[in-house]
């Protein structure tokens, strides 16, 4: 056992995990003039779909998405912190931003006598773009006492395969059966394929895209990156795959696991394995801080909800480039618009 990791206790963790799906025919928002239509209905407040970044606290990856040099305030619509935007049609159709819906049901543990409700919350999203939909399930766990890592590895796995009950009115822990987090996921794509006239795919792809930060940890030492099949580095591979024999398992290289970060902490850590993403950064929990910067709760949870986004328009705008070099019939005008459109903000995410 690694003697630097032993004694991390956590206290808070974030996992949120996306499913995007495809239309393999139809949608409403296909020709660009009904999506733009659309979208400033969204900006208004009319109909069932907001724009994707009015949240609180604010997130900024839509800024730096749509590059805030071109983004026009919308003071009608401002709320306190909550930024609103208005696009020209040229940034909208040019970015693919997807639309989100309004009310979507609240989700909660289906088996109360299995899952310590108090600290866990979990809430879901739900996206639509011209030719696809997407679904975000959050969970956020918490709890004073917090677990050791180990134990947090576990709990994790154990929250990812919990029964869960979805419910468009106020949801209700009993113990009744529930359904899966990826049974609760296809059921929302389907919903909101019918919502936007769209036929989806009948092979969806079951394994989701999956980030988990955590939030907030005691003991976690500011001496390096994750030793080579180490506590850490098990843990944070077993973020990555959800896999309940995670101790015994073979990990990833470490080397090449490990992503550059944008921080300027050295021991920053994002680690991929597959469609997973952990993310590791002791240098802002609040114990490695002092208290005049204590910002870590904010910070890291922001950090991860903008990774979570970017995995999300990512995994969309990769799926439907896919889907362009498929076509042998030849693309619609809209579709060639599309298209060039998801190459460039390709090239943008990566350049």
């Amino acid at each position: 056992m690694d003697i630097e990791t032993s004694s991390i206790r956590v206290r808070e963790l974030r996992c949120s995990l996306s499913w995007v799906s495809l239309f393999s025919k139809g949608g409403s928002f296909r020709k660009q003039y009904d999506y733009y239509n659309e979208f400033m209905n969204a900006s208004k407040n009319i109909g069932i779909w907001s724009v994707p970044w009015i949240e609180k606290p604010p997130v900024v990856f839509w800024e730096k998405y749509l590059e805030k040099k071109n983004l026009i305030n919308n003071p009608s619509t401002q709320n306190n912190s909550v930024k609103a935007y208005v696009l020209s049609f040229p940034k909208a159709t040019g970015c693919l931003v997807p639309l989100r819906i309004r009310d979507i049901g609240k989700i909660g543990p289906a088996r109360k006598a299995h899952t310590n409700i108090q600290d866990l919350t979990v809430w879901i999203e739900g996206f639509a773009y011209p030719h696809g939909v997407a679904c975000i399930i959050n969970l956020r766990w918490r709890s004073k006492d917090g677990l050791k890592l180990k134990d947090m590895v576990n709990r994790l796995i154990e929250l990812r395969n919990e029964p869960y009950l979805l419910s468009n009115k106020t949801a209700t822990f009993c113990d009744r059966k529930g359904e899966s987090l990826y049974e609760i996921s296809q059921k929302t794509l389907n919903d909101l394929s019918v919502k936007t006239k769209g036929k989806l795919y009948d092979n969806p792809n079951d394994s989701p895209y999956t980030v988990v930060t955590v939030i907030e940890a005691d003991n976690a030492p500011l001496d390096g990156k994750p030793k080579a099949d180490g506590i850490l580095h098990k843990s944070l591979d077993a973020f990555c795959t959800f896999d309940p024999r995670w101790f015994r398992a073979n990990t990833s290289d470490i080397k090449k696991a490990l992503l550059k970060t944008e921080g300027d902490i050295k021991d920053d850590v994002l680690y991929a394995r597959g469609l997973g993403r952990a993310v590791w950064l002791p240098g802002y929990f609040r114990q490695n801080q002092p208290p005049s910067k204590r910002k870590s709760i904010r910070y890291l949870g922001r950090y991860h909800r903008n990774i979570t986004l970017a995995t999300m328009q990512t995994a969309y705008l990769s799926l439907f480039l896919k889907w362009v070099n498929k076509q042998h019939r030849g693309l619609s005008g809209d579709d060639q618009r599309w298209a060039k459109a998801a190459a460039g903000a390709v090239a943008r995410l990566y350049g």
